[in-house]
This record gives C-alpha cells, sequence and structure tokens, in this order.
C-alpha cells in the first residue's frame, strides 16, 4: 500500500511540470532530442528542451516499470531489452506526427498512448 501511495504521489507532484506544456511543445522538445542523437548542434534552449523529451519520456517508462512490478498480469507498454532513449525518442517523434488529432491530449497521456501502440504486450 505505501509504495501505491508514493507512486501516486510520485505522478501527482509531476503533474504541474507537465502539464504546462502541449503536445504540439512535446513534439518540439522531442524533435530537439532527435537532433541531440542526429549529433546536430542545438542551442542552450535546444538541449534543455531535449532534456525535458527524455525526462519526460523516462518518468512514464519508469512509472509503467514501477505498475508492472505491483501488478505484473496489467502490464502495457512491454520495451524490448533493446531499447533505448533514443530508439523511445524516434518512435514518439514519429508517432506524433502519425497522429496530430492526439496532440491535444496531455504529454503524460501523448506518451503513454505512444508507447502502448507501439511496444505493446502480448
Amino acid at each position: 500500500m505505501k509504495k501505491i501511495i508514493g507512486l501516486s504521489l510520485l505522478i501527482v507532484c509531476s503533474l504541474p511540470l507537465v502539464a504546462q506544456n502541449s503536445g504540439e511543445q512535446l513534439l518540439a522538445k522531442c524533435k530537439a532530442a532527435e537532433q541531440y542523437f542526429d549529433h546536430r548542434k542545438l542551442d542552450e534552449t535546444g538541449y534543455l528542451n531535449a532534456g525535458e523529451c527524455m525526462g519526460i519520456l523516462g518518468g512514464v517508462v519508469a512509472t509503467d516499470n514501477s505498475y508492472k512490478k505491483l501488478t505484473p498480469s496489467q502490464s502495457h507498454v512491454c520495451l524490448p531489452a533493446s531499447a533505448d532513449a533514443e530508439q523511445m525518442v524516434r518512435v514518439m517523434v514519429k508517432w506524433m506526427n502519425s497522429h496530430p488529432e492526439k496532440l491535444h491530449l496531455d504529454p503524460i497521456q501523448i506518451i503513454a498512448t505512444g508507447l502502448i501502440e507501439a511496444f505493446p504486450c502480448k
């Protein structure tokens, strides 16, 4: 029970930071992360945007991993062992570009939905 309360508090405390972003802003930030992985030059804002995209993405993945430990039979995202930050960023940029109708959702919903579709559990 303590784990569930702790996880819930972590999610709730991080929501105000993420809620300030729109889906369009998330897409722009994740495109900066793609540029980072392509070794293209970024300015200071570009690095911050790339880091924010990877941080939000990492937070969603970490939350899902914690959730799997609590309820293993209800897993939603099953990342391959070889998946790394670069692959996840590229998958999310592709997914957001393919689903512009979803960009009205908050960033956490966008990432969760994209990862569930890209890496479903079977």
